[in-house]
């Protein structure tokens, strides 16, 4: 069930939402400038992204950790021109945008008039609020998204004014960023320094059972190259176990050889995607043999196959681009696919 956030929490949010638009941080920031804040006690930062170069509106993108963050990366490899695709894979975040009235929902006008608040005059004058989930629609905020998001820009807020007392910048093709500390003694301090190191771990997939190993290693060796992938339909659904549509994910298996799809399904809204897409590709091992080669999407399911690919002497090749299924997934829904 959705619930709504109070009065008091959306009055809350529209006040510092309005401080942070008057300070225009886009004058200063542009999109792929990251901001960062450490706060005393937290295990992970917080991360901003500045969002100015539209023409039509502007905002704050707010990514709690470095899971989020490394979404932000992800999409920053499409340059500006980012497929909606990749924002249903990979968008992990709360943003505040500034733009007209016709930019609004239902949702925001209702929260704008239960706030009582009054838009200010001009083209950027009403802000309206976003929660991004990987795989879900966009959707207005919960409460708890609401005060999460109020503290998130309080925090910037807060960095944005000590700024102006101490100017620091950073070399942002250098890899630095900005970075607004709190300390424990409550105080806060601006520095530029390099972006943080970190890498999301995905625990591999071992194949222990070495019998099936040697029953797939008995199956004859093809020379049958075909393309793995795990993607997301375009159109939403209602969700079941949720009030927020979804994306349903689709599993894809395709002969790169013959240019077509040899197999594909549509994930039920709790299926195990991963489950799913190696029964999948054992089924065509059975029926077809070992292939020479497995062709995945770079940074994807590497993780997933690897361990099977190298105990059964099948190659697995990372492309940017995957031919077969990239055409297929382009006739369902005119974009180019992501996972």
């Amino acid at each position: 069930m959705f619930h709504l956030a109070t009065k008091e929490q959306w009055q809350s949010l529209f006040k510092i939402s309005d401080q942070i638009k008057n300070n225009t941080p886009w004058k200063r920031f542009r999109n792929n400038e990251i901001i960062a804040v450490y706060k005393d006690g937290t295990d992970e930062p917080i991360f901003y992204s500045i969002l100015g170069e539209e023409n039509d509106h502007c905002g704050v993108s707010v990514y709690f950790g470095y899971q989020a963050l490394a979404g932000f990366f992800q999409l920053l490899q499409f340059g500006s021109e980012i497929p909606f695709s990749a924002l249903i894979a990979y968008q992990n975040c709360l943003t505040v945008y500034y733009s007209s009235r016709a930019s609004l929902g239902n949702g925001d006008l209702s929260s704008i008039e239960l706030a009582e608040y009054q838009p200010q005059v001009g083209p950027l004058g009403y802000p309206f609020f976003r929660s991004y989930i990987p795989g879900y629609a966009p959707w207005y905020l919960e409460p708890s998204e609401v005060d999460r998001l109020t503290g998130a820009l309080n925090d910037l807020y807060t960095g944005l004014q000590l700024l102006e007392k101490k100017a620091v910048d950073a070399n942002y093709k250098n890899q630095e960023c900005l970075c607004f500390h709190q300390l424990s003694d409550g105080s806060w301090e601006v520095l530029a320094e390099k972006l943080p190191v970190f890498s999301v771990e995905y625990q591999t997939l071992q194949f222990e059972d070495e019998l099936f190993i040697a029953r797939l290693k008995k199956l004859p060796k093809t020379a049958r190259s075909i393309e793995l992938d795990i993607n997301y339909l375009p159109n939403p659904l209602t969700a079941k176990y949720g009030f927020r549509p979804i994306f349903p994910r689709i599993c894809i298996l395709a002969d790169h050889d013959g240019g077509f799809i040899e197999n594909q399904q549509v994930l039920e809204e709790q299926q195990d995607h991963h489950k799913v897409l190696i029964e999948m590709l054992l089924e065509s091992i059975r029926e077809n043999g070992r292939p020479r080669l497995i062709i995945i999407r770079s940074g994807t399911l590497r993780y997933l196959l690897e361990d099977l690919c190298k105990k059964t002497g099948i190659q697995l090749e990372e492309r940017t681009n995957l031919e077969i299924i990239d055409d297929f997934m382009g006739l369902l829904g005119n974009f180019p696919p992501i996972n």
